[in-house]
C-alpha cells in the first residue's frame, strides 16, 4: 500500500539521507486495527524500528517494540524510503535476547550486509532510526534521525541481560523511536550493519573526587560526576545466534566480518 503525500515528502527525506550516508534506511513499525485496514485513511500507533535481513522479506526489531499487540490491532512496518506500507507477521520473539524477527511477504530488494566482527571498540559507528512519529489525515510521517558516534564499550551483562556475545555500548544516546534501528560501521567496501539499538545505559564520568581526613575519627569525601544516557545495541553476531536458535533464515555468512554473498 501507498501512503501519500506526507509519506512522499519523508521518502525524499530519507532518499537523500541515504543517498548522502550510504547508509540503508530502517522500517517503521506500526500497530493498526484489522477492520481499518488497509483503508487510505487509519490510526495507526508508532512503535519503533525495523531493518531488513534477507532478501525474502526477513526483518528484524526488538522484542519490546512487538510484544503489546492487542487482538483486534495488526502490524504494518513501512519502508519510508520507498514509501510503501506491509502487513508484517511477527515470526518469533527470543527467550534470552531482546530480538523478535517478522515477515513481510514482499521481496527485499535493498537490504544492508552484516558485519560479525565483535572487536570494534573505539570503532566510528551511525544508528540510522526514526524518531517523533506525527499521524495526520491517516498519513505516516516520522522525522528520520542519523547518529554518529564511537563504540565506548563491550560489556556482556546487562540489566539483567546476558548473552554469549557483548552488547555495544555507544556514545549516544537512543531515543523514543529507535528501539530495533540499525547500528552501522563504516568498512572499506561500504557501511555493514553492525547491531542493532534497543535500549539506553545510563553511565557516568568523575568530574572531580576530593577526600579529606581532618583527624582518625572525621572522614569527609565529596565525588562529582555527570551522567548521561549511552545508547546499547545487540551485535550482529547476537542477532544471527538468535535467528539460528529460532530457525529464522537470516544473513548466509557466519563467518567474523565477512559480509554475505548479495
Amino acid at each position: 500500500m501507498r501512503v501519500a503525500p506526507e509519506g512522499q515528502r519523508w521518502a525524499r527525506k530519507m532518499n537523500l539521507i541515504s543517498g548522502a550516508t550510504g547508509l540503508v534506511a530502517p522500517f517503521a513499525v506500526y500497530t493498526v486495527t484489522r477492520k481499518s485496514w488497509p483503508a487510505k485513511s487509519y490510526a495507526k500507533r508508532f512503535l519503533g524500528c525495523a531493518f531488513s535481513c534477507s532478501p525474502d522479506g526477513h526483518l528484524a526489531t526488538c522484542s519490546h517494540v512487538v510484544q503489546e499487540i492487542m487482538e483486534d490491532q495488526m502490524l504494518v512496518v513501512q519502508h519510508l524510503t520507498e514509501n510503501q506500507c506491509h502487513k508484517a507477521e511477527i515470526l518469533a520473539h527470543h527467550s534470552r535476547y531482546d530480538v523478535a524477527f517478522l515477515k513481510i511477504k514482499a521481496k527485499t530488494q535493498n537490504w544492508p550486509s552484516p558485519i560479525f566482527e565483535e572487536q570494534l571498540l573505539a570503532s566510528t559507528v551511525w544508528a540510522y532510526g526514526l524518531y517523533d512519529s506525527i499521524i495526520e489525515k491517516g498519513n505516516i510521517s516520522c522525522i528520520p534521525q542519523v547518529f554518529s558516534g564511537t563504540i565506548t564499550a563491550t560489556p556482556r551483562r546487562l540489566d539483567g541481560l546476558a548473552t554469549d556475545a557483548p552488547f555495544y555500548q555507544v556514545s549516544f544516546p537512543s531515543l523514543p523511536g529507535f528501539s530495533g534501528a540499525p547500528l552501522y560501521v563504516n568498512l572499506k567496501h561500504g557501511s555493514a550493519v553492525c547491531g542493532m539499538m534497543f535500549q539506553n545505559r545510563t553511565t557516568e564520568i568523575v568530574l572531580r573526587d576530593v577526600m579529606e581526613y581532618k583527624d582518625e575519627k572525621i572522614h569527609f569525601s565529596e565525588k562529582h560526576v555527570r551522567g548521561w544516557d549511552a545508547g546499547v545495541a545487540h551485535t550482529s553476531s547476537c542477532i544471527l545466534r538468535a535467528a539460528t536458535e529460532l530457525n529464522i533464515p537470516i544473513w548466509k555468512s557466519p563467518q567474523p566480518g565477512v559480509p554475505p554473498d548479495r
